[in-house]
């Protein structure tokens, strides 16, 4: 199933209480709504956020060889640490700090979220890396369809820095979960013409570097046109 990333994005200012306005900086919305912290780094690199986190206590956060970085999140019990490149230029900055505040949602408290709605409470000591899974728990993950065990970040790349298909996903969810807080699909397109380049509003409104506006505005475009199928359909069914 192709991911639409408009409900979580939609849940997520809902739970802030107040749509920021554009270009969204998001930083305090996200650090006052979800249990993360921000920090920037001079020069980000794996070597210099596992120094960060060795100094406050998170050790053997990154399994993953050495390489400079804009920005990454590294989730433990619980809680999120974004770390970001200080040399960013703004629109840059807005952008991957989106990128990784999706990666928070939905690959680290979501699945946590539904463990412990589905599972318990308790489970979070296995999710944590306290315990191991029990077999019951195994059992009724799979059964409760429900994501088991620590959060893998999405970092790893192979020996020629390729990263793998799991990877990609991940990357692609959070690109587009990212986008979409920033810049709601739905208010982009409406505010601009059919089957006519939005890149230019992207980038003048919403602060989007033009890589990432090219990126967006195909998908706003693409999805334009799904939706419109599929409000045909239902409108079909309706009259049938």
């Amino acid at each position: 199933m192709i991911f639409d990333p408009r409900p979580e994005a939609a849940a997520f200012w809902r739970r802030v209480g107040e749509a920021e306005p554009f270009p969204r900086q998001l930083r305090r919305a996200a650090t006052r709504t979800l249990s993360l912290a921000v920090i920037h780094l001079p020069r980000l690199s794996i070597r210099e956020a596992q120094g960060w986190l060795a100094r406050h206590g998170v050790e053997d956060a990154f399994p993953a060889a050495d390489r400079d970085l804009r920005g990454c999140l590294v989730a433990h019990r619980g809680h999120g640490f974004i770390f970001l490149d200080g040399a960013m230029d703004p629109d840059e900055e807005r952008v991957t700090l989106a990128h990784e505040v999706a990666h928070f949602i939905r690959h680290y408290e979501r699945p946590r979220l539904m463990a412990v709605r589905k599972l318990g409470p308790e489970v979070t000591a296995a999710l944590d890396g306290n315990r191991p899974l029990a077999a019951s728990e195994r059992v009724a993950g799979i059964l409760r369809d429900v994501p088991l065990g620590p959060y893998r970040h999405a970092l790893g790349r192979d020996e020629v820095g390729r990263p793998d298909e799991y990877t990609l996903t991940l990357e692609a969810e959070a690109d587009l979960l990212g986008y979409e807080l920033l810049a709601p699909s739905r208010r982009v397109a409406s505010s601009s013409v059919p089957g006519q380049d939005c890149r230019e509003l992207l980038e003048v409104a919403y602060g989007f570097p033009q890589e990432s506006a090219l990126a967006w505005a195909r998908w706003i475009d693409a999805r334009r046109t799904t939706d419109r199928f599929l409000d045909r359909l239902q409108l079909a069914a309706k009259k049938n």
